[in-house]
């Protein structure tokens, strides 16, 4: 997983500028995440940053407002060198502790209610309502496997978006008891451009027992 270079080719635009955006309660998730699980906290992972992007993090952030991605992608390699990780393994992790966070209290409960074919099935198209610029499809549906397809992908994000789709994924058809569980993403597609830079879809497959 590649970092992202503000003002590059791959990447023209600067912090808080790119056309691709994010729930503000994402941002505010990452915060309480960094606040929790690394030394020096929230603070000091933004005193490590560059001007620009150190400016963006400076502000509030209001959970239902629309706020460029690029920045909470640019990030990980920060925070995941804090963790001692590697930036997939950071990535991961964060989506998996983000639905211990989510599911707490009676919404366990409510997800052990529902049968993992229905979460693999609808749990997708859920996250995709955190972005304005993703769709998801259900391809094929069975009683032990779903597969979606991802479109509209940014490709310099499609890695970090994958990565948080299936460890988050993961984690709820977990916590639903899933006995048998397999979760693979398949190859970036080339689809065309959005602002000038290039979409992908990918096609993510969940199989369960």
């Amino acid at each position: 997983m590649d970092a992202l270079r503000f003002g590059s080719s791959e990447w023209p635009f600067a912090p808080g500028e790119g056309p691709f955006h994010v729930k503000g309660v994402s941002y505010r998730g990452h915060q309480k995440f960094i606040d929790d699980h690394i030394p020096g906290g929230y603070a000091g992972i933004v005193e490590q940053l560059e001007p620009p992007l150190r400016k963006f993090y400076g502000q509030p952030f209001l959970a239902s407002c629309w706020y460029d991605l690029a920045p909470l992608v640019a990030v990980a390699p920060h925070c995941a060198a804090a963790c001692g990780l590697g930036v997939e393994q950071y990535v991961f992790r964060r989506a998996q502790l983000q639905v211990d966070q989510d599911v707490s209290g009676v919404y366990a409960y409510l997800i052990k209610l529902a049968s993992a074919r229905m979460l693999a099935t609808r749990l997708p198209r859920l996250i995709t309502q955190y972005f304005d610029f993703t769709t998801v499809d259900t391809r094929e549906v069975s009683d032990t496997r779903v597969l979606t397809r991802h479109s509209g992908l940014p490709r310099p994000f499609a890695p970090w978006l994958v990565t948080v789709a299936t460890g988050y994924l993961e984690r709820v058809l977990q916590v639903a008891g899933a006995s048998t569980l397999t979760i693979s993403a398949g190859a970036l597609l080339h689809e065309g451009h959005n602002h000038g830079i290039e979409t992908v879809s990918v096609d993510v497959e969940v199989v369960f027992g």
